[in-house]
């Protein structure tokens, strides 16, 4: 005798697309600085996931494919072995134009921050931005979760003083 419990089906490559690359295109865009490299990332996250998809202890998968996209843009960062350049961040970039809020031009913060070394830059996005603590950027990092503080401190300081600049 069959159950009245049907089991849930997996939601489809498409769903998972759809619902998380504009996340994790984000989150790209912020740490690589490029649209192309940005959407490559996304791109291979999605490719590998549909090769190697993650264990059954995976609790929450949107958290699972962010730290993911973000181990591929700093293995891309890192195998650069240079700075990368400054691209000029304009409103185009933006869905919507970034709007005045607690004195702040939005557009000029995402300026300085793509000013960063890429070092700071990260640290910065995945705390502020997307919310990880210093022991997760530490793992994600590979760094101690005193570097992670201490990049942070440092990209602060910089942000702050090119945002108070002339």
């Amino acid at each position: 005798m069959k159950s009245g419990r049907q089991l849930e089906e997996p939601p489809s490559l498409h769903d998972l697309y759809r619902d998380h690359a504009p996340t994790l295109f984000s989150i790209a865009l912020r740490l690589l600085g490029s649209q192309d490299d940005a959407a490559d990332v996304v791109h291979d996250v999605f490719l590998r996931l549909h090769e190697k998809p993650p264990g059954d202890g995976v609790d929450d998968l949107g958290r699972w494919l962010r730290g993911a996209a973000v181990r591929r843009c700093w293995m891309q960062l890192r195998t650069a072995g240079r700075r990368r350049e400054v691209r000029e961040v304009s409103a185009n970039d933006y869905a919507s134009p970034p709007s005045w809020e607690h004195g702040v031009d939005l557009l000029h913060l995402e300026r300085g921050i793509a000013r960063l070394p890429t070092k700071l830059r990260v640290v910065l996005v995945l705390h502020h931005v997307e919310g990880y603590t210093h022991a997760e950027i530490g793992e994600l990092l590979d760094i101690s979760t005193a570097a992670s503080e201490k990049r942070l401190s440092r990209a602060v300081e910089s942000l702050r003083t090119y945002l108070e600049g002339p």
